[in-house]
């Protein structure tokens, strides 16, 4: 099954990313800037994952949005 995010809330836009990182001191990855902008947190399916080792499964119930 190729992975999906089920998104709830509209797209954030750059000027609220910029925003979030003034307010926060902080400056977000592209990679995840480009992640909140396509789907603004969500919901991932699959939600759980392997790591490399084959042993240690991992949940992620959901990702956040900017709001």
């Amino acid at each position: 099954m190729k992975p999906r995010i089920n998104t709830l809330e509209p797209p954030t836009s750059s000027a609220q990313l910029d925003a979030v990182e003034k307010e926060l001191g902080i400056f977000l990855p592209e990679s995840y800037r480009s992640f909140l902008l396509a789907h603004n947190g969500g919901q991932p399916v699959p939600n759980t994952f392997q790591f490399v080792d084959g042993k240690t499964i991992e949940v992620v119930g959901w990702f956040f949005p900017i709001q």
